[in-house]
């Protein structure tokens, strides 16, 4: 019966901190405007799909625009990045031993929030690294980085200003005529 006293009690703990890190995470995405960002993205996603399957079935292709793949964000933001991964690796392993010292505490000496701090410590400390690295060699970064930055949140998402589709319809009625 001891086992399950110390189990159930930092499971329980596990799973506060679990619903409070995605309290923290809905609030930080409210906060941050994208919405619009990735809603218009979508639509020159869709669009473009519809024309591609149009040109499919009369035997043509069409090449993939350059807004399918995202590109790199400033370098600002990777640092910043970098900074808040670092800030908070530093405030997980602080708070991580003292909960797991505290002889008072709901998690003394738990195997749980040991194994949580080390984790969460090691992928908060890659992150930092991996933002540094980026804001470090940017525009030099080598291919296997660059193939990141296009397929993950490590780039910045690309949108086709509607400027852009204005400019190039008027140079293609000027072709026509």
């Amino acid at each position: 019966m001891t086992v399950l006293a110390v189990f159930f009690p930092s499971l329980m703990g596990f799973g506060i901190l679990v619903s409070g890190a995605l309290l923290v995470s809905d609030a930080v995405h409210k906060l941050l405007p994208h919405e619009g960002r990735r809603r218009r993205r979508r639509i020159a996603v869709g669009a473009y799909g519809v024309i591609a399957a149009a040109a499919r079935t009369t035997g043509r292709t069409l090449p993939a625009p350059a807004f399918l793949r995202r590109c790199l964000r400033s370098r600002g933001e990777y640092f910043g990045v970098a900074l808040l991964a670092l800030g908070g690796m530093w405030l997980v392993v602080v708070a991580g031993s003292e909960a797991h010292q505290d002889a008072k505490g709901l998690f003394y000496e738990s195997p749980w929030i040991f194994g949580l701090t080390v984790g969460l410590a090691i992928a908060l400390g890659l992150a930092a690294l991996l933002a540094l690295v980026y804001g470090a060699v940017y525009d030099r970064a080598p291919g296997p980085m660059r193939w990141l930055v296009e397929h993950s949140v490590v780039g910045r998402l690309r949108i086709p200003s509607p400027d852009d589709a204005i400019a190039d319809l008027q140079e293609r009625r000027g072709e026509r005529t």
